[in-house]
């Protein structure tokens, strides 16, 4: 999966992510590894870049996940919203 070609993610969960990146709160970010199964991180979100192509998070916990990766995200509590239903409602 860390092969495959970036797919941009959309603008209003970027912008969402953006969001709780000024907050610095703490974030529950559900994201898939390259063997298809996912994991799940509690962390604040310190900076969103840009490398060779793709967009990453940089969280609190010094991990780097590449934003198309991420398949849910919110506050550490109560709920995770998925970043689809994210996008459609704003």
């Amino acid at each position: 999966m860390a092969d495959l070609p970036y797919r941009p993610i959309a603008c209003a969960v970027h912008d969402r992510l953006e969001h709780l990146t000024v907050r610095g709160a703490v974030c529950r970010i559900r994201y898939e590894l390259p063997d298809g199964t996912s994991e799940t991180v509690d962390a604040a979100i310190q900076d969103l870049l840009t490398d060779d192509g793709a967009e990453y998070a940089v969280l609190s916990t010094g991990q780097r996940i590449r934003l198309d990766h991420i398949r849910s995200f919110g506050p550490a509590a109560p709920g995770p919203v998925t970043p689809s239903t994210r996008s459609q409602t704003r």
